[in-house]
Formats: structure tokens, sequence, C-alpha cells
């Protein structure tokens, strides 16, 4: 084989790779949205909470008994969210095919949302992480997500 073939093959691996394309831009959009969001159906439960510059929402219901609380961000914190957000690569966080499904089974999922592009992970017995890294990246972000509300919450 010679050295542009090679050079070629090299090139084509290597611009094709996911590892070196991350579909988050490097600066952080300015309509940046966070969210996570779970429940189950048949019990009536959902708990949600939203995230952007400089506001938060958490949402709860239930039964049908619906509250909901709004506050301020540091614009710090969603910044060091969306970094790790980058690092963690939502985008490639994969759910396997379940082998039943549980037909009341609570699900949850978290998501970013920007420029009209929005990237959504579910979680739940019928979405099982693909691999053990994905399940790990998951739980990482939405403990982000959970945290930065928390530390806002007890500050009301």
């Amino acid at each position: 084989m010679n050295k542009l073939t090679i050079i070629l093959l090299f090139i084509l691996l290597f611009s094709s790779c996911t590892v070196f394309k991350n579909p988050l831009p490097r600066s952080i959009p300015a309509d940046i949205e966070f969210s996570y969001g779970g429940g189950n159906d048949m019990s009536g439960y959902y708990e949600g909470i939203t995230l952007s510059f400089n506001k938060g929402k958490y949402e709860l219901n239930q039964g049908g008994k619906k509250d909901s609380l709004i506050f301020s961000i540091d614009s710090s914190d969603i910044k060091n969210l969306y970094i790790l957000f980058r690092k963690c690569r939502i985008d490639q966080i994969k759910n396997r095919k379940p082998a039943h499904i549980t037909y009341d089974a609570s699900r949850e999922g978290i998501s970013i949302n920007f420029n009209n592009i929005s990237y959504n992970v579910i979680s739940g017995a019928n979405f099982p992480f693909a691999t053990y890294e994905d399940k790990i990246k998951y739980t990482t972000l939405k403990k982000a997500i959970h945290n930065i509300y928390h530390k806002y919450k007890n500050k009301l």
C-alpha cells in the first residue's frame, strides 16, 4: 500500500469518527435550556426541573395536586452544567431494547435544547442503557441538574 492510500484512509477514518465531533458548540448558546422530567402515568406523579440562563423552574404533580417554583440562577452554574453536558456527550448516550415490557413502569429523562436543536435521553425499566458507561453519564447529568435545583431551593 502506498503512502497516499494510507494517508487517505487515515483522514477518512478520523474525519468520520464521532469521538472528535461534538455537536454541542464550544461556546454556550444564549438560548440554552436543560431539563429533567420523571414520573409515572398510572399514579399521576410527575416531577420536572427546567434550567436556563438566570432562571429555573420546578414542577411537581402528585395525582392532580400541582405545585411549581420559579427561582433565579447564577449564570456560572449554567455554564458549568453546559461544560458537563459537552464532556459527557449526551448525544452518544444510548438505550437498548428491553428484555420485556413493563406496562406500569416509571420513566425519567434529561434533555438539552438550543437553537431549535434537542438531545434527549430516557431512563427506566423500558429504556435500559446500552452500556454501563451510558448509565454513569446519564446519572452524572441528572444529578448535576438536581444539585443546581437544590442549591437555589435552599436559598428561598
